[in-house]
């Protein structure tokens, strides 16, 4: 009898790896409610509990990261049917595709190529929204974010604080407290040449896009150094005050005035 369970039970197993998938889904364009209620019937099929939140996801891994960040427990993976019959989708993973409405730095590249400037590309995507756009404010410190503290707090405006941390790799000049008050008052997203920290919960902010070298969990030390609003340079371009930055997992673009970003 033992012996009876046990093979069921291996059957049962390999049918369940045959039928589950990870799923790639978009949500980035759906409502506030349609994402509550997507979070409610999700969260039912483990039984937790639901929290009212707002975020966009490509795929539940990064779906995941966001529940985990507002305290809602969420698997990564689902059998293909039951996650989208408990999402009412009618869709197949492979036809699920994201979307965006934000051209990417390479379609920037062709309509713009006689003004834009590009960065080297040794920056890497770490924030929730994956395309992000904005008139520069810039700021030079080193291992010191006081001023990025302080900016982050201010009214953005759809704009994009630019840092030049000079490269330091020995300490993170953003994390997520910080990153949560930039993207509550309205910037579009940070460009750090420099370190972050608090990698999983900053991919978890869906209205802020950020961009850095890598990452180190040592915050900086607060002296209130920096300065704001002055050319800076690194990664073989200069941003000045008031330049267009644009930003993607292509690379990170540059225009002395402002570009056409958003897709008819």
């Amino acid at each position: 009898q033992q012996q009876l369970q046990q093979q069921q039970r291996r059957r049962q197993i390999k049918e369940k790896r045959k039928t589950s998938v990870p799923v790639l889904v978009d949500v980035a364009g759906m409502t506030a409610a349609a994402l509550t209620g997507m979070v409610s019937r999700m969260s039912a099929i483990r039984g937790a509990s639901a929290t009212a939140t707002t975020f966009r996801a490509l795929t539940l891994r990064s779906l995941d990261r966001a529940l985990t960040f507002k305290k809602v427990q969420v698997p990564t993976t689902f059998t293909a049917s039951r996650f989208f019959s408990a999402t009412g989708s009618s869709s197949s993973p492979a036809s699920v595709m994201p979307s965006f409405d934000h051209k990417s730095t390479p379609d920037l590249c062709d309509e713009y190529e006689d003004t834009i400037r590009v960065l080297d590309p040794i920056f890497r995507n770490y924030g929730g929204k994956q395309r992000f756009s904005g008139t520069a404010v810039t700021v030079k410190c080193h291992e010191d974010n006081s001023k990025i503290k302080q900016l982050a707090k201010t009214q953005g405006n759809g704009r994009v604080i630019v840092v030049d941390g000079g490269g330091s790799r020995r300490r993170a000049l953003l994390g997520d407290q910080v990153a949560l008050d930039a993207m509550q008052h309205g910037w579009s997203g940070l460009v750090l040449y420099g370190s972050i920290r608090d990698v999983d919960e900053i991919g978890a902010l869906q209205d802020l896009g950020v961009q850095a070298l890598g990452t180190h969990p040592i915050k900086t030390i607060k002296r209130d150094e920096g300065q704001v609003d002055v050319p800076v340079t690194f990664a073989g371009v200069t941003i000045r005050p008031g330049d267009f930055v644009a930003c993607d997992n292509n690379g990170i673009v540059v225009n002395d005035t402002p570009m056409d970003v958003e897709l008819k």
